[in-house]
């Protein structure tokens, strides 16, 4: 199969389908069997989410069934397949797509009740600690194919947990680290800056950071419910001081739908001037993704960026309100940190 299924619980990593399996066996047998210039794209999903606690599949809030499986679950139009989309399944395009599950789901009332703090503020430290075994996953990896290329596919708080991973990473998998593309992330720019130069010399992984004005509402709700700097900003605008090789890709702009268009990728037009799930579940969005991976040369961020020109992320909601409104409303965002 295409899909290798892997959780992670009570800060270890297990197989989905076996949770007492020999998870270092099991994933030497499946690397052995993708070619040498096949991808390898670890999927990390975001918010309400998390595996099993007894590790099976098929839990009500489990990525496993409801974003990892290669049969897209019809049930919610909030849900896909991410495999599929991407171009792996029997019958399609080669590769290994490695679906990793943390325990993203945290209700507000019982956190609250809990903890006086919302179901957010305990998902975002979770992310944070699942950053520790999603690196154990990418070291395993590298150590089992040196030298091939690892992405990375994450969408919200899940971008934390692909960020997360940076700092833990030994040299051997930062040095294979390929395409990181961070959907709608949920993370603060300034953690994200701290993360990126943490990572050993001679790492120099490609980010897209995908972002939309859709997304305007989530982002500024998420710099008000997560715990972290309150001048700080979402990834949703981007680094004030982006490194090598990161591209910020407004998926909702006008002028970047029309250029993707022109290189044969349709992107949907938005149909909710506030949304979330977009990222993925809007059409043509994933086969863009799977572009990202497979056609290398061709959407590289060097490529990228000279297709898009010159073309700026869209001020905050620019799609939600006249933007004769926009200077008025520059107190509901905090500052931007600029960084030496």
């Amino acid at each position: 199969m295409a899909i290798f299924r892997v959780s992670a619980i009570d800060g270890a990593l297990c197989l989905a389908d076996d949770r007492h399996g020999d998870f270092q066996t099991a994933l030497e047998r499946r690397l052995a069997a993708v070619g040498p210039d096949d991808p390898v794209v670890v999927l990390v999903h975001g918010f309400r989410f998390a595996p099993a606690p007894d590790g099976g599949i098929g839990a009500a809030r489990d990525p496993h069934r409801l974003l990892y499986a290669l049969t897209p679950d019809r049930t919610c139009w909030k849900l896909a397949s991410w495999p599929g989309g991407l171009g792996f399944g029997a019958g399609q395009a080669p590769g290994l797509c490695i679906g990793f599950a943390w325990p993203g789901h945290a209700p507000h009332p019982a956190a609250l009740l809990a903890e006086r703090r919302t179901g957010l503020a305990v998902a975002y430290d979770r992310a944070g600690a699942a950053g520790a075994c999603l690196a154990q996953l990418l070291n395993a990896v590298a150590a089992c194919r040196p030298g091939r290329p690892i992405d990375m596919l994450a969408h919200s708080l899940g971008a934390r947990v692909a960020l997360a991973a940076l700092p833990y990473l030994e040299a051997p998998a930062a040095w294979a680290l390929g395409r990181m593309i961070l959907l709608g992330a949920a993370e603060f720019a300034g953690v994200a800056a701290e993360r990126l130069a943490r990572l050993p010399s001679g790492a120099s992984p490609e980010i897209y950071n995908v972002t939309a004005r859709a997304n305007d509402l989530y982002d500024w709700l998420f710099e008000r419910a997560a715990p972290g700097d309150r001048r700080d900003r979402a990834l949703g605008h981007g680094l004030v001081c982006p490194p090598r090789g990161w591209i910020d890709l407004q998926l909702d702009h006008p002028t970047v739908r029309r250029s993707l268009a022109m290189r044969g990728v349709d992107i949907a037009p938005p149909r909710r001037r506030i949304c979330h799930w977009s990222f993925y579940a809007a059409p043509g969005a994933m086969e863009l993704y799977a572009r990202i991976l497979r056609d290398r040369a061709v959407w590289s961020v060097e490529a990228l960026s000279a297709l898009l020109g010159q073309v700026e992320v869209e001020p905050r909601w620019a799609h939600l309100l006249p933007h004769a409104l926009h200077p008025s409303l520059t107190a509901l965002r905090p500052p931007r940190l600029r960084r030496a």
